[in-house]
């Protein structure tokens, strides 16, 4: 049986494709279209999105969103009746759907799942059980009116960067300031008696939660501190950063903790676009109680499509891709152009590197998700203490407080971070080993953390025997790692668009499937 899952009506629409329960193939609409974070508005969206992937007979469609579907039900259903003949249909909600998504890319055969995000279906959080062989059991919601992913709206919006997908400018905000307003937070915020949470106005307006104007203007009478609208940050805008950052990591280790002891279950999926803050993964990764957590790579709603077309395999089959090995994040269709048969460049490669270059590196599939994990990425030494710096202003062209992740060989991590586990998806900020972190500048932030990718030759190859060569050559075994992109532009999802950021942004070159690319090159 083959279902179509279809997600992010609203915002960072993607479809997903099942054959018999099997994950096969994954595609976001804003890699197609070159339109950041869109959301499936119209049938011309749709179609191109559905022409990449190369669908053309489905059995089932599965649309996540109850609310959005309803929004665009006059067209949509039109359009995939015309298109998909007598396949039948069905509509899942929103948390519901992310709660799928985590379970089911997951390596568990039974797990607590959580999600937490802005809102979506009237809820802002969910938790629940999940298991292969019985489904998906929800028990605990919290009403979208209390909601960490809109207080993380406010907080941005505060600190002058707008926009509810700004979450993670300001996440990078809070490493400079001290969560000194995380007091004035606390006495909104009260845990729910089922592990939930809520944020009780007091003495403020009723609805001062509920509306993100209400909440900037809340922060700027308790810090005295107006919202920035410059690219300069006052100390209270990085201070309620920390305080948000804070409260944050408090309440949702709490909703965990009381959903493990519900559940009686310790491998836990956390999804939801809450999970794509690695300093609170982190905190649950230590947390004792919890024996394992799974965060998937597409945890925001990109993931949402996998999610309902995993509610209906759990529905029309009774059961969902088997429990083996955490999902690959390489799902996007195959490339338009075969690559060309070539040798390795690696120990070129590695030396351009070594002198600090900076190259774009394209390979195979897309990534699913919002990081770069080694297909589609730009690559820079992280030794040289100015490269932060240079990446942040000439090539990336952003915010210049602004950190980098790092991709680092497996094997190697506890050598460099106080860690020693997988992070094959970008999702944990850990801290660097003291005695190492003078050698890797360009990918610490202000706190020395940095956000890691954990390379094995099993998953990504070329980009491992890289790090190995770099390592042989008494190199750090780990690349500075950002997406290839430019500023406000989805990742590249064609050669020709990797071909274009390499020369806007000025790379020193291109790597494609292992081999140089001269035309990559700006100089």
């Amino acid at each position: 049986m083959r279902i179509l899952g279809l997600g992010g009506l609203d915002h960072n629409a993607s479809a997903s494709v099942l054959d018999d329960g099997e994950l096969t193939s994954f595609l976001e609409l804003e890699r197609v279209t070159r339109q950041k974070n869109q959301g499936l508005s119209d049938p011309d969206a749709l179609g191109a999105l559905l022409d990449r992937l190369a669908v053309h007979e489905v059995d089932h469609i599965a649309i996540a969103d109850l609310a959005e579907h309803q929004q665009r039900e006059g067209w949509l259903m039109p359009y995939l009746s015309q298109r998909f003949g007598d396949a039948s249909w069905s509509v899942h909600g929103h948390h519901h759907s992310h709660l799928a998504c985590a379970f089911v890319a997951s390596p568990f055969e039974r797990a607590t799942v959580l999600s937490l995000d802005g809102k979506g279906d009237g809820w802002s959080a969910a938790a629940g059980v999940a298991s292969r062989e019985g489904g998906l059991t929800v028990e605990a919601f919290v009403p979208s009116a209390h909601s960490i992913g809109r207080l993380w709206w406010a907080a941005s919006e505060y600190a002058g960067l707008p926009g509810h997908h700004s979450a993670g400018k300001t996440m990078a905000l809070a490493a400079y300031g001290e969560p000194r307003f995380v007091e004035a937070l606390v006495r909104h915020a009260a845990h729910a008696p089922d592990g939930g949470f809520r944020f009780m106005p007091g003495e403020e307006h009723p609805d001062i939660f509920r509306q993100v104007a209400r909440i900037v203007a809340w922060m700027e009478r308790v810090t005295g501190t107006p919202a920035a609208t410059a690219r300069t940050h006052d100390r209270a805008h990085c201070d309620m950063a920390a305080s948000v950052q804070h409260l944050t990591e408090s309440l949702v280790e709490h909703f965990v903790a009381a959903a493990v002891r519900r559940t009686g279950v310790r491998n836990v999926c956390l999804a939801g676009g809450v999970a794509l803050n690695g300093l609170v993964n982190q905190r649950l990764v230590a947390r004792r109680g919890v024996d394992t957590l799974y965060v998937p790579p597409c945890t925001d709603d990109r993931g949402l499509s996998l999610g309902a077309a995993s509610l209906a395999a759990w529905k029309l089959r009774g059961k969902v891709r088997a429990a083996s090995a955490a999902l690959s994040p390489y799902l996007g269709p195959p490339p338009l152009a075969p690559a060309k048969e070539s040798r390795d460049e690696v120990d070129e490669i590695a030396a351009r590197l070594v002198r600090g270059e900076v190259l774009g590196w394209y390979e195979g599939r897309d990534e699913v998700g919002p990081r770069a994990l080694g297909h589609r990425s730009i690559l820079a030494s992280p030794r040289f203490p100015w490269m932060r710096d240079h990446m942040n202003e000439r090539v990336k062209r952003r915010e210049p407080f602004r950190p980098f992740g790092c991709s680092v060989l497996r094997e190697e991590v506890g050598a460099w971070f106080d860690c020693n586990e997988d992070s094959p998806y970008m999702l944990r900020i850990v801290a660097a080993r003291a005695e190492r972190s003078h050698e890797i500048p360009a990918v610490l932030h202000v706190d020395g953390t940095s956000r890691l990718h954990t390379v094995t030759p099993g998953d990504t190859p070329r980009l491992a025997a890289l790090l190995s060569r770099l390592h042989e050559l008494g190199h750090p075994p780990m690349l500075l790692n950002t997406s290839l992109n430019g500023r406000g532009e989805p990742i590249a999802h064609t050669v020709e668009d990797a071909l274009k950021s390499a020369k806007e942004l000025a790379l020193d070159g291109l790597v494609v499937e292992g081999r140089q690319h001269r035309e990559g090159a700006a100089r």
